[in-house]
């Protein structure tokens, strides 16, 4: 219901698809507006630089969630660098979560 009532309003206001697809979404987990916001502008100039959906929904989660730039980036390419050695999307954000709590590399495979 949530991200139904978010999606539609965004659509008409003239927002792209995915920018309301992402906005709703985070509107519906409990982000703020202005996290939501955030993370569907962050999301979108991602794509369209030419990271890939998987990249650009990590590196803004963590923007979002007011990490450094430099440190989204670094756990984005993380994660998509474990998401191309083959490894399930669970295993690769489990894998960069401890990556990001300090634990080594190691540790975190």
């Amino acid at each position: 219901q949530t991200y139904a009532d978010t999606f539609e309003p965004q659509r008409q206001a003239g927002k792209p698809k995915d920018w309301a697809n992402a906005y709703a979404h985070k509107i519906a987990k409990s982000f703020s507006s202005t996290d939501a916001q955030t993370y569907a502008d962050t999301e979108e100039a991602q794509r369209r630089a030419g990271k890939s959906p998987a990249w650009a929904q990590f590196y803004a989660f963590m923007i979002a969630e007011g990490r450094p730039e430099a440190a989204a980036q670094t756990y984005a390419d993380t994660y998509g660098a474990q998401r191309q050695a083959g490894k399930s999307k669970d295993w690769a954000a489990a894998y960069v979560n401890m990556i990001t709590q300090g634990y080594s590399a190691a540790y975190a495979q």
